[in-house]
């Protein structure tokens, strides 16, 4: 999924509807187009987003919100350059579940390079 340009949770929610090639018109309400995703995500479903350094704060709230919904099942996965944007950096790296209390797993694998 690309990110909008200059993006927006608006934005964001009508990029993420148009990733998951969910079938209709895109929803006149926020409520409608939210509850469209987040049924399509009761399936497993990978979303990568492309560019994600751009994304302000709202906007990764609003994926973070699709995550913690209760019955989605979707894992993100966010790109972008790394700290030398000179060369291409690829890294994997798994990062056991983290619940919403729980961040010690990901900060650990986060400051573990």
């Amino acid at each position: 999924m690309p990110v909008p340009v200059r993006p927006s949770v608006a934005g964001m929610r009508r990029a993420v509807f148009d990733a998951l090639a969910l079938a209709g018109r895109f929803p006149h309400t926020s409520a409608l187009a939210d509850a469209a995703v987040t049924g399509a995500l009761s399936e497993a479903r990978v979303l990568v987003v492309d560019e994600a350094q751009r994304l302000p704060v709202p906007c990764l709230e609003y994926l973070q919100s699709l995550w913690d919904h209760p019955g989605t099942r979707i894992t993100l996965v966010l790109c972008g350059p790394g700290p030398d944007v000179d060369r291409p950096v690829v890294r994997a790296r798994h990062v056991p579940h983290v619940g919403r209390f729980d961040r010690a797993p990901a900060e650990r694998a986060a400051h573990h390079r």
